[in-house]
């Protein structure tokens, strides 16, 4: 009787062996699965966002944002990937011909905007002051142009491009 409850006792261990080992190859089967997942996710939208910059479209594009509800629209150097909304077709109730990027301090408070725009100035920047606020409006034409640095779309292209090769390699 004592060698059958040995032995009871050693199945019992070898189960649990078993069971801890299939639960653990589980785990990592379900993590393997969220990092493919999540590598998807992130090719889907690199891939999007590098046709958004390479296909015409008839609409204007431009990258909307504000810090009142996104801090991350204020980085520069501006990275669109921060945001929870990047890139936007300008809407169509005006004919918008430029993309904005405005720096407004009130009271000492910085907001940044990027948004759309239809009324061109002659400079691609300009600068107001009062005694209460200072705003620095510019302006640009092109879809996506309005990044922190106006104008760099061919380099943002590139790390683009090269970003999607690293991904597909992994």
């Amino acid at each position: 009787l004592d060698s059958l409850l040995q032995e009871l006792q050693r199945l019992s261990e070898v189960q649990s062996l078993v069971m801890s080992s299939v639960l653990d190859a589980s785990q990592e089967q379900v993590h393997g699965m969220q990092l493919k997942k999540k590598t998807m996710k992130n090719l889907i939208l690199l891939t999007m966002s590098f046709l958004s910059l390479i296909i015409p479209s008839t609409t204007l594009s431009c990258y909307q944002c504000s810090t009142v509800t996104d801090p991350s629209c204020a980085d520069d150097p501006f990275n669109p990937f921060n945001l929870s909304s990047s890139s936007t077709e300008c809407p169509n109730d005006r004919e918008y011909t430029l993309c904005r990027k405005i720096n407004q301090k009130v009271r000492g408070k910085l907001e940044v905007f990027r948004m759309c725009g239809w009324e061109e100035w002659q400079n691609p920047c300009y600068k107001t002051v009062t005694n209460e606020y200072e705003t620095k409006v510019c302006q640009c034409k092109g879809d996506l142009c309005n990044t922190a640095d106006l104008g760099r779309q061919g380099s943002m292209v590139l790390v683009m491009v090269l970003v999607m090769g690293l991904l597909c390699h992994v």
